[in-house]
């Protein structure tokens, strides 16, 4: 991966020069005050596709947003920041990712994400295994969603939420695992636009009290079961209680200041 740095303020602004290959990337602009961080914006070079979890990016425009005094840098090629805004050439990641049909495919959050900024598909009607759009890919679930709202803003039209992700199921979920995401298009279609920070709803515990208390997870899992009967069948209800309780808590979040800050953010994103 090679970055240009071309900017280090609380607005940020980019563009890509001519004489690279794949699409034109567009000049992104962004206020990051309004969460009270930095942005450092850059143009990240494509990693080519190989075997593994990991996602593969094309060429894009990322603005990475640094608390004061700190500034990210990528440790391997395919690193992501805590907190970024990245916009995506639609026809590269297309390129990058070709396949259609399974739920999570790229192009399966793509039309997902079309369907709701329409209205041909509503919020409650996203069911597993279709999930709310997510890019990048991840090598995990959508463990638990909350706060979910489409809006348009000035360049962009697409779906804000809280999320976690998760690789295990039945376990407790710490604050810091929680994290805000908006998902969108540009207006002409040609770009995906994903923002990602973190986020801590006092509601959910610290990683520090589940640590101190050990109480890591929800219920034992019923290993002789094997997935079914009367043993399984009740740590299932514990589990789906608790993942119910855990989106109760997130949709709580709505209306509060540090989520309508992240909002602003998005609002302030201009793509020229």
């Amino acid at each position: 991966m090679k970055l240009w740095p071309l900017l280090l303020a609380s607005v940020a602004s980019i563009s890509l020069a001519g004489g690279v290959e794949g699409p034109a990337l567009p000049r992104l602009n962004l206020d990051a005050r309004t969460i009270g961080r930095s942005a450092e914006a850059q143009t990240v070079q494509g990693v080519p596709r190989a075997d593994g979890p990991t996602f593969f990016f094309p060429t894009h425009v990322r603005a990475v947003m640094n608390k004061p005094g700190q500034r990210w840098q990528p440790r391997y090629d395919t690193e992501l920041p805590g907190a970024y805004v990245a916009v995506y050439p639609v026809a590269g990641l297309l390129a990058q990712y070709p396949e259609r049909g399974e739920p999570w495919n790229v192009r399966t959050q793509m039309d997902t994400l079309r369907a709701l900024n329409t209205g041909r598909l509503g919020l409650n009607e996203v069911k597993w295994p279709l999930t709310l759009p997510f890019l990048p890919l991840v090598n995990a679930n959508q463990y638990g969603t909350g706060a979910a709202r489409t809006f348009r803003t000035p360049a962009l039209q697409g779906l804000r939420y809280l999320a976690v992700h998760s690789q295990e199921d039945g376990v407790r979920i710490n604050r810091e695992r929680v994290f805000y995401t908006f998902q969108g298009l540009s207006h002409d279609g040609r770009f995906y636009v994903t923002v990602q920070v973190p986020y801590a709803p006092a509601s959910l515990p610290t990683r520090a009290e589940l640590d101190r208390t050990k109480n890591y997870d929800v219920a034992p899992y019923p290993a002789e079961s094997r997935g079914k009967g009367p043993a399984y069948d009740a740590y299932r209800q514990k589990v789906d209680a608790y993942r119910a309780d855990l989106t109760r808590k997130l949709n709580a979040e709505e209306g509060k200041a540090d989520l309508r800050a992240l909002d602003a953010l998005v609002r302030s994103i201009r793509l020229r």
